[in-house]
């Protein structure tokens, strides 16, 4: 059990410590004055790139914009230089051991899964993010893009990441990486002449032949607008509404009521045949509808097969 010094308790650390991120209470309790640094790799680290000292620079350098490196450039760049203090190693080594019995234990389901995945399978994790977003914001489902944007603009100087060079050279590099040097996992090309086979002999959709050739349907789609194929629509047949003459409904009602021999009500008819025949005949007697001034006659009426004709010539010629 975690408890914040608001006095909130949660199950888990990690709860614990996204609480206490926004509670007003834990960021302004009294803390200790800050130690200076005395000994560089002992009690902190120097970025070899800017110069910055911290314990763990690990958020400075996921934090700073380009051209500063990220972790992973980084250690690429810097070889052999450490991101953290032995002090801060040691801890983590002995917190790791105490808890998991091993000093390089690893949650390799975490590594393999993300947290961004369980956010999106785990039932449990969506109803309190939601209901923390509703508490705070009054939307389950609020997102700050504000915020977002003036971070973007605030580190990068752009409001999208986009626009940025840096970030469009790495989004080349990776997808050279991906397709051009692995050539495996490029989209395959769809020849003309499958495809016009495929959609217009063989008559299958685009995402049967996608299924056929393992990807998507948009690829397919590339594909077809590349050879300027046409591709065929599905004829929808508009379905008209049947319409039932209202003489007709209720003389299905009135013979309905002669076999029974007495009148019974429009609710006990409904269930009796089908519950659509008694909504047709509540709304043809409905207060304001037209026939409503004959709904009296009509409970009279029910019953008696010699004066159902008689009834119906009636409601033909009755004007309301």
């Amino acid at each position: 059990m975690n408890s914040c010094l608001c006095g909130k308790t949660f199950d888990n650390a990690i709860s614990c410590s996204r609480h206490k991120a926004t509670c007003i209470v834990y960021r302004n309790r009294p803390r200790e004055p800050v130690k200076e640094f005395q000994q560089e790799g002992v009690d902190h680290v120097v970025c070899a790139y800017c110069g910055h000292k911290a314990r763990d620079l690990t958020r400075h350098l996921k934090a700073m914009p380009p051209p500063h490196p990220n972790p992973s450039e980084y250690k690429e760049r810097f070889p052999g230089v450490s991101i953290v203090c032995s002090d801060v190693d040691l801890k983590r080594r002995a917190t790791t051991m105490a808890l998991h019995g091993s000093e390089t234990y690893r949650n390799k389901i975490m590594q393999s899964a993300g947290v961004r995945r369980a956010l999106r399978n785990d039932p449990d994790i969506i109803r309190r993010v939601g209901r923390t977003k509703a508490e705070r914001y009054g939307d389950s489902g609020y997102v700050n893009s504000e915020k977002r944007r003036n971070t973007m603009l605030k580190r990068y100087g752009v409001d999208n990441p986009m626009k940025n060079p840096a970030s469009v050279m790495k989004a080349l590099k990776t997808k050279k990486i991906l397709y051009e040097d692995n050539p495996t996992q490029r989209p395959p090309v769809l020849e003309k002449s499958v495809l016009e086979n495929r959609h217009h002999v063989l008559g299958k959709t685009l995402h049967e032949i996608g299924d056929e050739f393992h990807v998507s349907e948009a690829v397919v789609s590339y594909w077809m607008k590349k050879h300027g194929i046409q591709v065929k629509r599905k004829i929808v047949i508009p379905k008209t509404k049947e319409f039932i003459r209202p003489e007709v409904t209720v003389r299905e009602y009135l013979e309905h009521c002669a076999k029974l021999g007495t009148y019974i009500g429009f609710l006990l008819y409904g269930t009796q045949t089908e519950a659509c025949k008694a909504q047709r005949l509540k709304r043809l007697f409905n207060k304001g509808r037209v026939y409503h001034a004959l709904l009296s006659e009509l409970k009279t009426v029910a019953g008696h097969v010699d004066r159902i004709d008689e009834f119906l010539k009636k409601l033909l010629h009755f004007k309301g």
